[in-house]
């Protein structure tokens, strides 16, 4: 298959490469468990974590484990409070709320 017209008028057409073929195993590959194989490959090379990548993982283990961040029975008491008309709006607490956050931003 030609690729034409890559790299603009006048390049030259892209041509396909052929499928490579995998390679044959020796005896002596044939003869070495799979696992001594990439074990003598993984040995050579080794990984080391920073500190902070360390502690990332820790808090990502930690998030992963623990219960959710709200509490779903009370979610739940509280749509069928709205939904029944029972919920009531304390609108000075909501105001002094929204005062302490603009106060807590501007700090």
């Amino acid at each position: 298959m030609t690729i034409n017209n890559v790299g603009g008028p006048g390049a030259a057409p892209i041509r396909s490469v052929p499928t490579v073929k995998p390679q044959e195993t020796t005896a002596a590959q044939q003869a070495t468990p799979a696992g001594a194989q990439a074990d003598a490959v993984a040995g050579d090379d080794a990984v080391s974590l920073t500190a902070g990548t360390r502690q990332l993982r820790d808090v990502e283990r930690q998030l992963t484990q623990e219960e959710p961040a709200f509490d779903a029975k009370r979610v739940e008491a509280l749509k069928q409070a709205v939904a029944s008309g029972e919920y009531r709006v304390d609108s000075r607490r909501v105001a002094a709320r929204l005062l302490d956050f603009e106060n807590d931003l501007s700090r």
